[in-house]
């Protein structure tokens, strides 16, 4: 039995597939399979799939699942220690993945492990970037005061300001190594990733969710890897009116339900002057600028049932207390 299971979902992926394969190919540790779960893509992604990497296991949807409900066919097929969810325009250095487990193996209280995301540079080969050459694509997810997720350090030239090893609140979604147990701890309250979110903010909510159990994720900076992220963030409300409509919507709708899940009373009464007018204006880009989209607001409010029995289980079931949780809500510190 392989120790990791890598899961790689894909839709209409093609384009990036063979370097994020052969990358895979490449990597110093060996004990690990290759499962793909395809969205019903239209391209060649399961044929480049059989050419690049003939051996990895593929589960074909017949429509498009979602990333969150993608991954969790995955992950109920994973076996070994180890899972590691996989974008497939992410590339790994031949070291990154024996780094995050040599790093996991020793640190067996912890469920999560993130490595160290650069921007993909065009043209140029895989490889370990001197200090200083490359720019950050994520080194873990942060959170504000208004409980607004971001990637640590995104588009940040990376000078050695994130070269520890340090706990974060949580791992990105597009490259994390999961303990399989951590997991099944995690799954009893509300599931592996929300099948409810289909995509954006799943991996937040996922953090959240382990933060509450009182389990925690780590950042391993010798593990690198390389992201040729679609959309990029241009800060404030630049970025959202750039992205495409449905990602819009998925995105404030997926931030309401993360207030509702996995908002403590207590906290929110502290940042609440922070969170109730980004929750405001998430319900008016809902309901006023993005047109003909009411259904959006009817299908949300149809998922209320379903996150409140999730927050009343994290609620029962929590690790740590809302005063502990504390800490995740802020500006980023930098160790000196």
């Amino acid at each position: 039995m392989a120790r990791v299971t890598i899961i790689v979902v894909t839709w209409n992926s093609a384009a990036v597939l063979p370097e994020c394969l052969a990358a895979l190919r490449q990597q110093e540790f060996k004990d690990f399979v290759v499962q793909v779960v395809d969205n019903a893509s239209t391209d060649e992604t399961i044929a480049i799939v059989r050419e690049f990497y003939p051996e990895a296991r593929i589960l074909t949807n017949f429509r498009n699942t979602g990333f969150s409900r993608a991954n969790n066919q995955g992950i109920a097929l994973a076996q070994g220690d180890y899972v590691l969810v996989h974008n497939p325009d992410v590339a790994l250095v031949p070291s990154c993945l024996a780094r995050l487990v040599t790093f996991a193996d020793a640190h067996p209280q912890a469920g999560s492990f993130c490595p160290k995301l650069l921007r993909r540079p065009e043209g140029e080969e895989l490889q370990e970037p001197a200090l200083g050459e490359g720019v950050l694509d994520a080194v873990g997810l942060r959170m504000t005061r208004s409980r607004a997720a971001r990637n640590r350090g995104e588009g940040e030239r990376d000078a050695g300001q994130y070269a520890f090893e340090e706990e974060v609140f949580g791992a990105s979604g597009a490259c994390a190594l999961y303990r399989r147990t951590a997991l099944a701890v995690v799954a009893k309250h509300g599931g592996f990733f929300d099948e409810s979110f289909f995509a954006y903010k799943e991996d937040v909510d996922l953090a959240w969710r382990f933060q509450q159990m009182g389990i925690s994720c780590w950042y391993v900076p010798s593990a690198v890897g390389y992201h040729r992220r679609t959309f990029r963030r241009r800060g404030g409300f630049r970025h959202f009116a750039h992205l495409p409509v449905n990602v819009r919507l998925m995105s404030w709708r997926n931030y309401l339900s993360l207030l509702i899940k996995n908002e403590r009373w207590q906290n929110f009464w502290r940042d609440a002057h922070r969170i109730v007018p980004r929750a405001l204006a998430a319900l008016l880009l809902l309901a006023v600028m993005e047109p003909f989209r009411w259904r959006t607001l009817r299908d949300w409010r149809a998922q209320w049932p379903q996150l409140l029995r999730a927050r009343r289980s994290l609620v029962a079931g929590a690790g740590r207390s809302p005063q502990e949780l504390r800490r995740w809500f802020g500006r980023p510190r930098l160790r000196q």
